[in-house]
């Protein structure tokens, strides 16, 4: 009678153990879950810092003197790059199904490179190279943050909230970066340097919470 009350008891007396490593694995799925939407939360609070450019306009044409056509120049060939490698790069994105969090970390990390490069050097062609590469990496990173959100997310109602979670601490991030890089502009002008370390040292934190989200919470 006792094989017959339950699926359990059945089981049992047919010598295999109960599901066990069901509930493990569910709560090993759980925790990567959870520890995937801390990780990107924080990542959105830190990557703008790679996309203020009006403080490398103001620091190269100000403290180090170039005309402001070449800063122009820079920003064009910056944004056209921006434009024609969109598609590229959202087609890489459409068609990688593992190793989208390595793609967008390195593409993070590339960015937070050629933020502080202006303090390295004021070299035209060296910023205009590095500025490029680094339109390259925005038209990279900035549409697989939204794919790793859309992969994370369990269901199709959960992703709204998730989003704005995101954006919520995106905006967060911004004010207190900004207004951070404002207080050094006001305190050390003209030697503003340590606002670009500041702003790389943002991209190198979203590149390392990046790096955190487990792969298999990613869908």
């Amino acid at each position: 009678m006792a094989a017959t009350t339950t699926e359990d008891s059945t089981i049992q007396l047919d010598g295999t153990d109960p599901p066990a490593d069901d509930a493990s694995g569910d709560a090993a799925k759980a925790k990567d879950y959870l520890l995937a939407k801390r990780a990107l939360t924080a990542v959105n609070f830190f990557v703008e810092t790679n996309r203020l450019e009006p403080y490398a306009a103001v620091y190269l044409v100000d403290k180090m003197g170039w005309p402001k056509v070449d800063f122009g120049i820079v920003s064009l060939v910056m944004n056209v790059a921006m434009v024609v490698f969109q598609t590229p790069a959202g087609d890489l994105l459409d068609k990688t199904k593992r190793g989208k969090k390595i793609i967008t970390t390195a593409a993070i990390l590339v960015a937070a490179f050629t933020t502080v490069m202006v303090v390295w050097t004021s070299n035209f062609w060296a910023i205009l190279f590095g500025k490029t590469v680094e339109g390259i990496c925005s038209t990279i990173f900035l549409p697989a943050l939204m794919s790793l959100l859309l992969g994370i997310s369990r269901n199709e109602e959960e992703i709204p909230r998730f989003i704005a979670t995101t954006e919520v601490s995106n905006k967060i991030g911004s004010f207190i970066i900004v207004v951070t890089c404002a207080a050094i502009s006001y305190y050390t002008y003209p030697d503003v340097e340590s606002m670009f370390y500041l702003l790389g040292a943002g991209g190198l934190a979203a590149a390392f919470f990046t790096f955190l989200i487990p792969e298999s919470a990613i869908d």
